[in-house]
């Protein structure tokens, strides 16, 4: 469809939901029976806190556009004392789909447990209505095969991040995921993901601390000092 045929057919839907239909319109041309078909079957909702949507050994079927924030993959561990912790595997962010490929086309059973993120907001969309629609826009099964697609070198990007040193996981996670990521993700989580420091986290998120920029300065100042008492 062009972009005036389908303002037309979306015009009376909340902003989300735009977003989510001219996204799917940018990886395959959607027909009017596709979008006309599955503006009924979307759902936007918002989180206020963490909103758990996937556990382990449980059905995932539903889909989520993350319209704004974020979300995380996790399984549970234990340590060395046997005491049992949330190790994050993946971290997800907005402008894209949070779906399980497994679960939701094959009716596998999830192996992580799916957190989506305080304050974000989401359009959510079943493995149900996505039989429904694929009977009557036969795009819909060219859309998912691209998404599948789209998430899998998402997760490659961040495993190429995760093989950085320290110092650059930071920095490469940042750019590929954008600084918006941690204003909904809990740091304690990236830092988990990326195993990296706290300390090592801070630095090169915020940059140099204010004790070694003020050395810095410091230096310089002497420097100055000298070159002007030579002169």
């Amino acid at each position: 469809m062009n972009n005036e045929d389908l303002l037309k057919l979306i015009d009376n839907c909340d902003e989300p939901v735009k977003n989510l239909i001219t996204y799917l319109n940018s990886i395959t041309s959607l027909s009017e029976a596709f979008v006309s078909n599955i503006i009924p079957m979307l759902k936007t909702g918002k989180t206020a806190r963490p909103l758990k949507v996937a556990s382990t050994g449980k059905k995932f079927q539903t889909a989520y556009w993350m319209d704004k924030g974020g979300a995380r993959y996790y399984v549970i561990k234990h340590d060395k004392y046997g005491i049992p912790y949330e190790s994050t595997t993946y971290i997800f962010g907005k402008g894209k789909i949070l779906f399980d490929s497994e679960c939701f086309f094959y009716d596998a059973l999830s192996r992580y447990h799916i957190e989506i993120c305080r304050d974000s907001v989401y359009v959510e969309f079943s493995r149900e209505s996505f039989l429904l629609l694929a009977g009557v826009a036969p795009e819909a099964v060219e859309l998912a095969s691209r998404l599948k697609g789209l998430q899998s070198d998402d997760r490659m990007s961040l495993i190429e991040v995760i093989r950085l040193p320290p110092k650059k996981k930071i920095t490469g996670f940042i750019e590929r995921k954008g600084e918006h990521v941690m204003i909904h993700q809990r740091k304690r989580d990236v830092i988990n993901f990326l195993s990296v420091s706290e300390s090592t986290f801070n630095i090169n998120k915020n940059g140099p601390s204010k004790k070694k920029t003020n050395a810095v300065k410091k230096k310089t100042s002497r420097r100055k000092s000298i070159r002007t008492r030579k002169n």
